[in-house]
């Protein structure tokens, strides 16, 4: 297969081979631990309202982070077998993964935190 010629394919490979990828292709706690730092003014901004969160990927230490419960979480990612291969729920708030560019997500304007 050719890699020029099917951009998804890369994705799909990657997707096979997602758990014998370790830092810096994938997040370490470190990263997680600086996602926080920066996403925390944003979530302690909207606490009277549950906070719709857009993650863009579906990558597990992303998603399985420590969102506040109350929280809807949103999946991004444009490679379906990615979304197959690697997606897990969060286990204590609302989340969902959907098929879909990042230039070109399927969201109201100003709707994500």
């Amino acid at each position: 297969m050719n890699l020029q010629q099917d951009p998804t394919a890369v994705w799909a490979r990657h997707a096979r081979q997602w758990g014998q990828i370790g830092a810096p292709l994938r997040p370490s706690a470190e990263d997680t631990r600086f996602m926080e730092e920066l996403a925390s003014p944003a979530l302690a901004a909207v606490e009277d309202k549950p906070p719709d969160i857009a993650v863009l990927g579906v990558t597990p230490e992303l998603i399985q982070h420590r969102w506040p419960k109350h929280a809807r979480l949103y999946a991004f990612d444009q490679s379906e077998e990615m979304i197959a291969s690697v997606w897990q729920p969060h286990p204590h708030c609302n989340s969902s993964a959907h098929c879909a560019r990042w230039k070109d997500l399927p969201l109201p304007s100003g709707s994500i935190t």
